[in-house]
């Protein structure tokens, strides 16, 4: 003896996955709304965490500096054949001074 499902059932599944696949395609053809603004609350917690930590501090990036010999001329690595397995090159003039600074 085979069991049957009832139609309702079938209908009412097949009628929840159509809703959700039209919800997706209305969200994704509204596009990204971009970000937000920071709440109050974020803008308070960064601006503790900037008077706690020595930003000022140099010293780190001076101990990195230290004994460098040279950098490398690309920041393209490759393998043994010649083909680019990491490309770093487009994040070569990344810098903290080409950087937003932070709000406040």
């Amino acid at each position: 003896m085979q069991l049957r499902r009832p139609r309702i059932l079938l209908i009412s599944t097949g009628a929840v996955a159509l809703l959700l696949a039209g919800a997706k395609f209305a969200v994704l053809a509204a596009g990204p709304s971009g970000p937000k603004p920071a709440t109050e609350a974020t803008r308070e917690a960064n601006a503790a965490l900037l008077q706690q930590l020595p930003f000022g501090d140099r010293a780190d990036f001076e101990d990195a500096e230290r004994g460098l010999i040279a950098r490398p001329h690309t920041l393209t690595i490759t393998d043994a054949d010649g083909n680019v397995v990491w490309d770093l090159e487009p994040f070569k003039n990344s810098s903290a001074a080409t950087r937003r600074p932070p709000r406040r």
